[in-house]
């Protein structure tokens, strides 16, 4: 049976030893992600027979991920079934990747339905295009970036994260979410809680993020954490709605500064949501990660 226990800071290692074999781009395999969203999904852990399992609560129904490991995969799924048997609700498998998936139909062929989930694919850029943004499709966010600089001239700055100016980050965090009245939405301030969690944890949590200050105030940030050698997930970007051009000068300004190692950029999904289904697509991902769910064929 599985003892499944709530993530903490100190399974970094522990998940990073399994995810970074699995050689997966999608963005749900980030042990900062894992982390930093553990109290909306209930995340917890455990390591069993060469594997590790990972199960999160969605909307009353238990959610595992593919088992990591190397080991039997099929008796992994037949532990996962027993435990879920055992909780006495619907379970399902998801967040899985198209190789991953295609590991589930060989190991359990016939038992699951699997179905592409296009609102959770992540969407993956090459890191050189969004630090050059060069040619012809990013004409139009060069254009901001210039207007950006030309308004601002003198006046703006760019900033690694540090503990240095942390603690500018949070208040700008809070007047963004008073701005956008994140009191009213249960997803936003879900959100909030995660990016709290996340800046309180930064060091630890090996992320890298960047900031951009006007008149010395703090204007925008954005962050993220590793998730293999040659990626780089950007899981945090807030700006000021009300200054043309801060969102990409502060996607630009961190990629050029802290990313230039990787060879690809995570930006993740757009949740179904249209307009963050627009932006997103407007930096002309290379490809589009997506992932798959399985439920049990009964």
């Amino acid at each position: 049976m599985l003892k499944f226990n709530p993530i903490e800071l100190s399974d970094k290692q522990l998940v990073n030893k399994y995810t970074r074999r699995n050689g997966s781009r999608i963005c749900d395999l980030a042990f900062a992600n894992l982390f930093v969203w553990q109290n909306r999904y209930k995340t917890s852990l455990c390591e069993y027979r060469d594997f590790l399992f990972i199960r999160e609560l969605i909307h009353s129904m238990i959610c595992y991920m593919l088992p990591l490991g190397d080991g039997d995969l099929a008796s992994a799924i037949r532990l996962i079934e027993a435990d879920a048997k055992s909780v006495g609700q619907p379970y399902k498998i998801h967040l899985m990747s198209r190789g991953m998936a295609e590991r589930l139909s060989s190991a359990a062929p016939g038992k699951f339905e699997i179905t592409p989930c296009r609102d959770l694919a992540d969407y993956i850029h090459c890191a050189s295009d969004l630090i050059n943004l060069s040619g012809k499709k990013y004409h139009s966010k060069r254009n901001f970036i210039t207007r950006f600089k030309s308004e601002y001239r003198g006046r703006y700055q760019y900033e690694d994260i540090s503990a240095a100016n942390m603690c500018d980050i949070f208040e700008f965090e809070k007047k963004w979410c008073r701005k956008n009245k994140c009191c009213s939405s249960v997803s936003l301030m879900e959100e909030a809680s995660a990016i709290r969690f996340m800046l309180n944890n930064f060091e630890t949590l090996d992320a890298k993020g960047g900031l951009l200050r006007v008149d010395g105030n703090v204007i925008a940030f954005t962050a993220g954490s590793e998730l293999c050698c040659d990626t780089f997930d950007v899981s945090l970007e807030k700006a000021d709605y009300d200054i043309v051009g801060s969102y990409q000068m502060i996607n630009q300004a961190f990629a050029e500064h802290q990313l230039g190692k990787y060879t690809y950029i995570n930006r993740e999904d757009d949740m179904g949501i249209e307009g963050l289904r627009k932006a997103k697509s407007s930096y002309n991902p290379v490809c589009l990660e997506m992932k798959y769910a399985a439920t049990p064929i009964r």
